[in-house]
């Protein structure tokens, strides 16, 4: 992409286009691509010129184009960027600085802090109450000081003394580093405060100790928020729970928070390796507890790593994590990546128990590597070669299946048939369209083995033994699928595990990181999936699962069969040594087409239909994390605030629209929902942009969020139970929020894309209230016509109503006269259309279809009588009503309620030719009024069972029908009511009964939740 050439100033900030754009960032400066590259570390392999990749998709994705402009600040601070732009940086640039815009604010964790972290009085106080619910009188800690935790004495114990609610003793225990009198003088000091003790014999504190106390393990320089002690009983006291972390932070002497770190749920294999719970762990002592802790504390002389010993004790079920910070650790921080949030190892790996890579030749199961292929020989001769020269796995243990789809190249053809003939691999054929999980499927099938590992034909083996350190970990009963650090051919991290949900199913993690750096923090743990290109299963679980779906041809297909093992109850491992090089695009490159964007929608929507609360929720991702940028901050973190609830009998609901205008049929069913529900007895909030012409919510409070973001941090940090999204772009909530608040969608339909000249972008809504829907906890449609066009078959109609418009009466009748001569209507037959006429609707309304249906009326029209008088009401221009009144439509744009509906009283006959629509409003007001109705034959249109037509002759045939018996001192009119108590009773107990059978928001994780 090129800018203009020249710097002399002109309006382009006007111009909303790329080349636009990409002018106005170069002349900024604000671009820097060594800082994009170093800060996005997952595009130093994509092969693509960073400025083009910032414009066309980073900007979009929220990352900073340099150290001068942050993307998150703007974003926080001038909401309304997504009004007039696609992105922070683009808003900046075209308007922004020429407002005085600020682009960038104080450091990104203390912003969070200061939005999402704070404790208020009001906090507090919760945190009190909440704390009368817990049985334990007391909590008892065990903290052992070392040299740097003892500098900090004071602000430990203060954070002791100020917990809210629930009282701690407090045993302190001394660690290396402490010399006697030193020691001596702080427990003369301290000592006789309240519940402190120093202590010198470990033993008798912990035979103290009974079945079912509550104990805290704290070691260092670590200190307690004043709500740690009530939280972590909480969790205790809770079903199942022995054990239970959080997360924390470092805090220095003047208060300044940084450095969080942000931990994944109970992943025994990471634990062993690293004890990442922390200092602060929490327990529920079992009669197993005092020996466990005693023998663990003389063989490894730490807290931490005794904690950490303990919750491998337990069932891992039964091992909680709170992704709360719950204490802060008051020295530096070790060094890491900036930012990275993850749990870093200190020192060299704990191999507690691990187990070892070598193998009897007894024991060493039979593998069948499967790779599947089509032409790109030197990939696969290369990828071969590595295996037979390199892998020390016993050459008679193992076999090569390769799968070909379809190869048509001579070379290829020649070097398959090569190995056939040397026996060297199978050569399976598998014609036909490219259907990844298909083929591997063929290729397992083709093979004798306990141990499958499918391989891509673009790896190449780094470390002989590849199939041991898999097959050592997939031959483990209660594993089901394991994978591999792979590494592109520079060094740096093509796959580090997948974290399931960031931008919609998954990505891999520490892309672009150099391998050796990531080596000092990287270990072998659990994960959610991990990539095809290298998978390890058993056979007969592969079998078990059902294999790769073949319904998911291209993409997802390897993370679908991990969730499938996760579900029936195995754990899925990465081991965290490279052992094979990915050329990852050498073989089927980029493509990015419409149909093939439109495919891997479809596959993205087909899992996340299935396994809804993962994408919200990855045990092994911290909901701190965002799911936009994957291990960076989530703002808003999808974490629960336990303290923010709402007040029993009064549940908070958060209502979003992008449009609250009068006379808008979205604003009017909102207006009609907040109502109701505030009658129920909710707590009411409606949010969306503020206009000066807003429909009245009386009762209820108004929210100004102008995009998802702003009203996902909303609900978090107001407690809300429940969000109903009504139009975009507030149906993406569900990228930001994770299991709780529920998300329910309203689906009022959208027109089809090619109704509008703008059809590329309507596509693209479409399609991302497609991928939203699957995470919205139930969807309701306004009509049959809507839950028809949409791929929720759970869905639940709650037809529109019409009985809050206006009803005609015998008041509207004696008026009626009137009424006509006010128009000049008199001696007319009226006919009567309602719709916006703007230049980019006329067509989707069908207009064009009104006003060819007024000009033929008039030739068909009964002689003796004056022809039909065409009326057409609605919000246009004055380019617009001319354009429209040309042909002798009398026009009546941008009228008030009240004068509207006068207008349906006076007139004699409703016609609307829409192409579309999901509940005719103006409709509903016309058989409200008792006004007879012509309308398209269009599916909602037919649902009120009115007369339809799309040709013009039988619509000028059902105008003379209706006109041939119309006499003006003559009135009968037929109303149909239709009440919103009934589907809005619907809705209201469908979504009470969800929260009733819920319960309440589990504000703490299990990695064997299963959902």
């Amino acid at each position: 992409m090129s800018a203009p050439n020249g710097d002399h100033e002109r309006p382009s900030w006007l111009s909303d286009d790329a080349t636009t754009f990409t002018y106005l960032l170069k002349r900024s400066g604000l671009f820097d691509e060594t800082f994009y590259l170093a800060t996005n570390r997952d595009l130093a392999n994509a092969g693509i010129v960073p400025l083009d990749h910032f414009v066309v998709a980073g900007a979009v994705e929220g990352r900073d184009p340099g150290p001068d402009f942050e993307s998150d600040y703007y974003a926080e601070t001038y909401p309304e960027f997504s009004t007039f732009t696609r992105s922070p940086i683009e808003h900046y640039l075209r308007i922004g600085q020429r407002q005085g815009n600020v682009a960038k604010g104080p450091p990104r964790y203390q912003r969070w802090v200061d939005a999402f972290d704070t404790l208020s009085q009001h906090d507090l106080g919760r945190i009190a109450e909440d704390a009368k619910a817990i049985v334990a009188s007391r909590i008892t800690s065990l903290h052992r000081l070392d040299a740097e935790g003892f500098g900090h004495i004071g602000a430990i114990i203060a954070g002791y003394q100020n917990q809210v609610g629930l009282d701690v003793q407090v045993r302190f225990l001394r660690g290396p580093g402490i010399g006697d009198a030193a020691w001596n003088g702080c427990k003369a000091e301290h000592a006789k405060q309240g519940q402190i003790d120093f202590v010198a014999d470990v033993a008798s504190v912990v035979e103290a100790l009974s079945e079912g106390d509550l104990l805290l393990l704290c070691s260092g320089a670590s200190t307690l928020r004043p709500h740690a002690s009530t939280v972590f009983a909480l969790a205790l006291e809770s079903d199942g729970v022995i054990g239970a972390y959080a997360d924390h932070d470092h805090c220095d002497r003047a208060g300044t928070r940084s450095h969080p770190v942000f931990k994944p749920a109970m992943s025994p294999e990471f634990m062993r390796r690293t004890p990442y719970a922390g200092s602060v762990i929490a327990l529920r002592v079992t009669s197993e507890t005092p020996e466990l802790l005693l023998r663990s504390l003389l063989r490894t002389g730490s807290l931490e790593q005794t904690g950490a010993d303990l919750l491998l004790d337990a069932d891992a079920r039964q091992v909680v994590h709170i992704p709360l910070i719950l204490s802060h650790v008051l020295t530096a921080p070790a060094r890491s990546p900036e930012p990275f949030y993850e749990p870093i190892r200190q020192g060299a790996p704990v191999q507690t128990d691990a187990p070892s890579a070598n193998l009897e030749p007894a024991d060493v199961p039979r593998v069948g590597i499967v790779i599947p292929t089509r032409d790109q020989v030197d990939l696969l001769k290369e990828c071969i070669d590595s295996i037979l020269t390199k892998t020390d796995y016993p050459a008679a243990a193992f076999d090569i299946v390769i799968v070909d789809n379809g190869s048509v190249e001579a070379e290829t053809s020649s070097y398959l048939t090569k190995l056939s003939a040397e026996q060297t691999a199978t050569i399976v054929p598998a014609p036909g369209p490219f259907n990844f999980a298909k083929i591997c499927n063929t290729g397992a099938a083709a093979i004798a083995c306990d141990i499958l590992i499918f391989l891509n034909n673009d790896m190449s083996v780094i470390r002989g033994d590849w199939i041991r350190q898999l097959v050592l970990l997939a031959a483990l009963p209660d594993v089901g699928v394991v994978g591999a650090k792979l590494l592109y051919p520079d060094g740096t991290i093509q796959h580090g595990g997948v974290v399931l949900g960031i931008q919609g199913v998954g990505a891999h993690r520490l892309v672009g990181f150099d391998h050796e750096e990531a080596d000092a923090f990287d270990v072998t743990r659990e994960m959610s999936a991990v990539t095809g290109a290298c998978l390890a299963i058993r056979r007969d679980l592969f079998e078990e699962l059902g294999g790769f779906d073949p319904a998911l041809k291209v993409a997802f297909n390897d993370v679908k069969l991990c969730i499938d093992a996760r579900q029936a109850g195995y754990r899925n491992l990465y081991v965290s040594d490279a052992l094979l090089f990915h050329h990852e695009s050498k073989s089927r490159g980029f493509d990015q087409s419409a149909i093939k964007q439109a495919r891997n929608n479809r596959e993205a929507i087909y899992v996340r239909d299935r396994y809804p609360a993962l994408f919200q929720d990855d045990p092994y991702y911290n909901p701190n994390l965002s799911l936009q940028q994957i291990g960076k901050l989530a703002t808003p973190p999808r974490s629960i605030r336990p303290w923010r609830r709402s007040a029993p009998g009064q549940p908070r609901v958060l209502l979003l629209s992008r449009v609250h205008g009068l006379g808008h049929g979205v604003a009017m069913v909102v207006a009609e929902q907040a109502a109701f529900l505030r009658h129920r007895g909710w707590h009411v909030f409606v949010g969306g942009p503020k206009t000066s012409h807003d429909i009245d919510y009386p009762g209820c409070e108004r929210v100004d969020c102008l995009n998802e973001r702003d009203a996902a941090a909303f609900a978090i940090t107001a407690g809300i139970d429940c969000v109903i999204a009504h139009t975009p772009p507030f149906f993406s909530i569900t990228r930001y929020l994770g299991r709780r608040p529920f998300v329910y969608f309203v689906d009022h339909g959208e027109p089809p894309p090619h109704l509008f000249p703008d059809a590329e972008g309507r596509l693209s809504i479409d399609w991302e209230k497609r991928l939203c829907a699957p995470l919205a906890r139930r969807v309701f449609t306004i009509s049959q016509t809507i839950k028809d066009q949409q791929y929720r078959k759970d869905a639940i109609v709650i037809r529109n109503g019409n009985s809050h418009l206006s009803t005609w009466s015998d008041d509207w009748s004696r008026q009626r006269k009137e009424l006509r001569r006010k128009f000049g209507f008199e001696g007319r037959f009226v006919v009567f259309n309602v719709a916006r006429f703007g230049e980019a609707e006329r067509h989707y309304k069908g207009i064009d279809s009104y006003m060819e249906l007024a000009a033929e009326a008039q030739f068909h029209a009964d002689p003796h009588r004056a022809p039909p008088l065409f009326v057409l009401a609605g919000r246009a221009d004055a380019s617009d009503e001319a354009y429209v009144s040309a042909i002798g439509i009398l026009v009546f744009k941008n009228v008030s309620d009240a004068e509207m509906a006068e207008l349906y009283a006076a007139t004699d006959l409703f016609v609307s030719l829409s192409r579309w629509e999901g509940y005719n409003l103006c409709i509903g007001q016309a058989r409200a009024m008792g006004l007879p109705v012509v309308a398209s034959d269009i599916e909602a249109h037919r649902e009120f069972e009115v007369g339809t037509a799309n040709l013009i002759p039988l619509l000028v045939q059902k105008v003379h029908e209706h006109a041939s018996c119309w006499n003006e001192n003559v009135l009968h009119r037929d109303v149909l009511i239709e009440p919103w108590d009934r589907p809005l009773t619907l809705m209201s107990d469908t979504i009470e009964a969800d929260l009733h059978d819920a319960g309440a928001a589990r504000w703490f994780r299990s990695s064997g939740d299963i959902d």
